[in-house]
């Protein structure tokens, strides 16, 4: 919409407009029915914008693991990938990363590293499923007979933050001061 336009669309909403500069109305004449209703919502500290939790990105490293010898020194990564999921709390958001990518769902299950990410130690096999203690495959690692794989889960967690954009800026993008 050109200036032009703008200037015939807000004069035929009754907004005065002179020198190309909105004039502030003059509300004493002003009855009830011109004036917008607006539906108020309030929402709870939880569900505002800026207590949002994001999970951004994912990272998978594994290392053979021998029950008698441990660990190889050789680390891998396996995954590598942006995320994009979010959560009014941060078990939630855990909720989300486990039903999506099958790993812990609760965030006791983590533990934590600077920079917000969760990280998950998990003990797989080859096709990259967890192998619990006590299970069979369990029973066969600690004979020696199969080797596991020692995989670390990185999930990296922000927390959303929104800002109302301020006067000035609005005006360096090129809005006219209201007065």
């Amino acid at each position: 919409m050109n200036k032009a336009s703008l200037v015939k669309a807000l004069v035929s909403l009754g907004i005065e407009v002179k020198n190309g500069k909105v004039k502030k109305p003059d509300l004493s004449k002003a009855v009830a029915t011109d004036i917008p209703k607006y539906e108020v919502t309030y929402v709870t500290k939880a569900e505002a914008p800026e207590a949002m939790y994001y999970a951004t990105y994912l990272e998978k490293n594994v290392a053979k693991d021998n029950y008698e010898n441990g660990q190889d020194t050789e680390l891998k990564t396996t995954m590598s990938e942006k995320i994009n999921l979010k959560a009014a709390s941060l078990q939630e958001l855990v909720s989300k990363v486990s039903k999506e990518y099958g790993l812990p769902g609760k965030v006791s299950d983590y533990m934590a590293w600077e920079g917000g990410i969760l990280i998950a130690n998990l003990l797989e096999n080859e096709q990259g499923h967890e192998v619990e203690e006590g299970s069979k495959e369990f029973e066969s690692f600690k004979k020696g007979e199969v080797d596991l794989w020692a995989a670390t889960y990185n999930v990296f967690i922000e927390k959303g933050s929104v800002a109302p954009v301020s006067e000035d800026e609005l005006k360096e993008a090129g809005a006219e001061s209201y007065d």
